[in-house]
């Protein structure tokens, strides 16, 4: 069983995050590849939908990172980059929150 595996070292330590993608599109998230805990897709019966889809966003936001990283990223960029990202869904949430009531 081969699993894409990404890892991220801790700003303040030398920990590191792992969040893995099984064969089966399972995932796994854990620290120091110690104790990793799998979270199912939905084929595979899984029961925290929105936190699968949390992890595998973690993970595409981790590779980006370390793409950054290696090609001698610029932080000012990547924060503004990373921010409005997160202000673009903050919006959507907001418009489908509207369209519900």
């Amino acid at each position: 069983m081969v699993f894409c595996v990404t890892n991220i070292k801790s700003d303040d330590t030398d920990d590191q995050l792992t969040v893995s993608t099984a064969p089966d599109g399972d995932m796994w998230i854990g620290i120091n590849s110690f104790h990793l805990v799998r979270f199912r897709n939905m084929i595979g019966g899984g029961m925290f939908p929105h936190t699968f889809v949390a992890l595998r966003n973690l993970e595409e936001a981790m590779i980006k990172d370390k793409e950054a990283i290696e090609n001698g990223r610029q932080y000012h960029l990547e924060w503004n980059a990373a921010l409005q990202e997160l202000n673009s869904i903050k919006d959507q949430n907001k418009a489908e929150d509207l369209e519900e009531d």
